[in-house]
């Protein structure tokens, strides 16, 4: 077996080579230096990937070894088709007949191959086998040896050797040496097509999987686009963006497209806006359609809460840290961890605060109050504000490396001034909410009043200005003087309000306790006296109007002491 044989044999099967003299110091033997040039053949061999190097590497290592005067190496095409001329060493194209097949060296190739037997004689003249053949007299050929190229069983071409002048020129054991590297070069060519196969079907793979990549992303493009249509075609209703928003007017559809965009991410998202406009209800959108919506979400209004009490709130106490921390505590960080952190009104933040925030943002680590060790955070922060950031940021009273990492990804919603278009909408939506079972309609006057209206307070306002309409009402359709903006954007104050500041003087105290007397009276009067109701219209909790009552010395049904605050009272209508 050809593939059997090692680097022994092959020195074994060479004949001995006459002893040269010794260089002068030299220890090198004839045997070492056989060895060594073996040891570079085979090496380059088996380290040569371009199959038409190794073609040239293979004839002419074969002529050299059994010193040939010609030669010539074919392959077959696939596994079954002809011989093809792949190379060929001092043997000009039209010496063979033409190389066409019928000549004596692609017949013996041909029979070789099919085969799998070598051919070798010593002078074709008087060789049984080349009697027939008028080419090899004609040729004037003498010694002739065809090689297989076998590998795992199958032949893959041969290799033709000649030598027009000498009888006898292939001595036998280097006849052997040659089938042998003959079986070890096809080896190695097979390897070699083996790779350059890999290497084309790897392209393929790599021209197909960038095709299909660019496929799917024109596919994504397309259905982005015929998505946006066919929302931009539905009404707000239908459509149903973000539940718990309303809006048909052009601001609204862009920050629905921009939502949609920025919930699919996991990066900071800055939602900034006028107070009233929904800030934390974007929040909430965005958390239930972002990744991390199987985790929890948190919320913290930065500017409700003092800062040594925010900071133990936001990243935690160990016990001890401060006069009745009694027992650790996890901070809102940990809380969220694996969800979503949203923090309100951040630009409130100190900016001893702002920096140990950045310093979690930036580290993913949060150390609670008096402790040492850290935790690592995954959270992702969502913040809001009402102010100017950049403003802030130019003069210094908010960080601005701060401000970019919160800024990652920034909404910035519309005021309702700018979105008229939805007040008819958003008033439908809220009169259903708080009068339900009733079809309570605006008349044409009240809704006119209302689009004509800058709305400072925005959404929130509107809301409690249709609540404080349905108070007024007498029916179920409201009428423009059943229209009450308030008392902080009424253009002139409210009826008595100018009389008793007037009579006051200057002095502020005194006439912001008079105006809100004056508020608290038509605001009870409305209401006929209900104190609930009146607390209503005024946007104040129920508890909050008592203690304004009893601090004003305002009207009332009683001067009894104010009850303790309920836990959910006075909290922010969001």
């Amino acid at each position: 077996d050809p593939e059997a044989r090692t680097l022994e044999d092959l020195l074994a099967a060479a004949p001995a080579a006459p002893p040269a003299p010794e260089p002068a110091g030299g220890t090198a033997t004839t045997r070492e230096r056989e060895l060594r040039r073996w040891l570079s053949i085979q090496r380059r061999l088996v380290s040569e990937r371009q199959p038409a190097r190794l073609l040239d590497l293979i004839l002419d290592t074969l002529i050299e070894i059994v010193g040939a005067e010609r030669g010539m190496l074919l392959t077959r095409r696939g596994r079954t088709g002809p011989l093809q001329v792949r190379r060929v060493r001092n043997l000009a194209t039209g010496a063979l007949g033409g190389l066409d097949g019928a000549s004596i060296s692609l017949s013996i190739a041909e029979q070789v191959a099919r085969t799998g037997e070598p051919v070798v004689t010593m002078d074709a003249r008087q060789d049984g086998r080349f009697l027939a053949s008028r080419s090899v007299h004609d040729l004037g050929l003498r010694s002739v040896m065809v090689l297989p190229l076998l590998a795992r069983g199958r032949t893959l071409g041969a290799v033709y050797l000649d030598h027009r002048l000498r009888e006898a020129a292939f001595d036998p054991a280097l006849v052997e040496v040659a089938l042998d590297f003959a079986g070890q070069a096809a080896l190695a060519l097979e390897t070699a097509r083996h790779l350059r196969l890999l290497r084309r079907r790897r392209q393929e793979i790599e021209r197909l999987n960038a095709e299909l990549r660019r496929r799917v992303e024109d596919q994504a493009v397309e259905l982005r686009g015929l998505k946006e249509t066919i929302e931009g075609a539905l009404p707000p209703e239908v459509a149903d963006p973000f539940p718990g928003f309303l809006g048909r007017s052009a601001p609204m559809q862009e920050l629905f497209r921009r939502m949609r965009r920025v919930a699919e991410t996991d990066l900071p998202v800055l939602i900034l806006g006028e107070s009233g406009t929904g800030k934390e209800l974007v929040a909430r959108a965005l958390y239930a359609r972002g990744p991390r919506r199987t985790g929890p979400f948190v919320t913290e209004n930065c500017a409700a809460i003092p800062e040594p009490l925010l900071e133990s709130i936001l990243f935690g106490h160990v016990r001890g840290a401060f006069t009745g921390a009694d027992r650790d505590h996890a901070g809102l960080f940990v809380v969220a961890d694996k969800g979503t952190l949203f923090l309100d009104e951040v630009g409130e933040l100190s900016l001893g605060l702002q920096a140990k925030l950045l310093r979690v943002l930036e580290d993913r680590e949060v150390r609670p109050v008096g402790g040492t060790a850290t935790r690592r955070v995954d959270v992702r922060i969502l913040a809001a504000s009402n102010r100017d950031l950049e403003a802030m940021v130019r003069e210094g009273r908010f960080r601005e490396d701060l401000y970019y990492r919160l800024a990652v990804l920034t909404l910035r919603l519309p005021p309702l001034r700018d979105r008229l278009d939805d007040v008819p909408l958003l008033a439908a939506h809220f009169l259903g909410r708080h009068a339900p079972g009733r079809k309570v309609r605006l008349t044409p006057a009240a809704q006119r009043k209302l689009l004509a209206h800058g709305w400072p307070g925005n959404v929130r306002q509107l809301e409690n200005t249709l609540v404080r309409a349905l108070v007024l009402a007498a029916g179920d359709e409201i009428d423009e003087d059943c229209i009450d903006f308030g008392a902080t954007t009424r253009p002139h104050g409210a009826p008595g309000a100018a009389a008793a500041a007037g009579e006051q003087g200057l002095d502020l105290k005194t006439n912001v306790e008079a105006l809100e007397r004056a508020l608290i009276e038509r605001a009870l009067s409305a209401a006929g006296g209900n104190r609930t109701k009146a607390a209503a219209l005024l946007g104040l909790s129920r508890y909050g109007l008592l203690k304004k009552l009893q601090r004003t010395g305002g009207p009332g049904r009683d001067r009894r002491p104010a009850p303790a605050p309920h836990p959910t009272d006075g909290r922010k209508d969001q």
